[in-house]
């Protein structure tokens, strides 16, 4: 700093001016030290307002879009004692893969178990009671199983792909579920015990359960297959017969 009458530097803390000794003006370095405190007295009060106000209006949480579980169930019964209005109205509640893989594991799963029971108790009491026995009836039938819901869906949306039309896999994917679940619990549930009185009754009453799962098939995908009726026969017709004659290899 410099002397306001003769010019001449001096240092912070000087009285009079070295050269001239005219009275130098004091220099107040806690005004500016004072003033930084304020100043970030005023930036911490703002952040901390800032968290008051971000804590109390906390971001809303993601609502789920899985169903309720009786839903699964629900839709599965609707849809068999409905087989051409039921089945369609009830693929529109599944527009998301997770439901859709929900409803077709419940049907594996079940027709599953009912599978395996059904064959260890109408065979001998050495195959009931035979770990590998068990082993191959229930994992066969899980792989069975899998293959008619997930993989005649996969058919359909190849099927799709070829013919240029974009469906949706998981709206597939729940008519198959919802046709392969009363076919195939006519199928592993009666059809044994009647065929221990009547082989031929068993057998009609099995080509009629395939006949229903065709039909909730051919009008479950009457809104996916947006094709003339004649196409839409063919394209029923190729992709559940390749899908019948894979899982028949299991």
């Amino acid at each position: 700093m410099n002397c306001p009458n003769c010019g001449k530097e001096y240092g912070i803390g000087a009285t009079f001016c070295p050269e001239c000794g005219t009275s130098l003006p004091q220099y107040d370095s806690s005004a500016d030290l004072a003033g930084e405190a304020v100043d970030t007295a005023e930036q911490e009060g703002m952040a901390a307002a800032a968290a008051v106000e971000s804590n109390a209006e906390p971001k809303p949480k993601k609502e789920s879009t899985i169903l309720p579980f009786d839903q699964f169930f629900k839709t599965l019964f609707n849809a068999a004692i409905k087989p051409f209005s039921g089945t369609v109205i009830e693929a529109e509640k599944y527009n998301d893969f997770a439901n859709s893989a929900i409803l077709a594991a419940i049907v594996i799963v079940a027709l599953t178990i009912l599978r395996t029971v059904t064959r260890s108790a109408s065979g001998s009491i050495l195959g009931l009671f035979s770990f590998g026995y068990f082993f191959l009836s229930f994992f066969g039938g899980l792989a069975m199983f899998a293959i008619l819901t997930f993989g005649m869906a996969g058919v359909y949306y190849i099927a799709g792909s070829v013919i240029h039309e974009k469906y949706s896999y998981p709206r597939l994917l729940s008519i198959a579920s919802m046709a392969v679940a009363p076919c195939y619990l006519v199928k592993v549930l009666v059809v044994p015990f009647i065929s221990l009185i009547w082989g031929n009754l068993g057998s009609a009453v099995g080509v009629m359960a395939t006949a229903y799962l065709v039909l909730m098939l051919y009008e479950g995908t009457r809104n996916e297959l947006k094709l003339e009726s004649d196409k839409r026969v063919y394209v029923n017709a190729i992709c559940i017969g390749v899908t019948m004659f894979i899982s028949y290899l299991f």
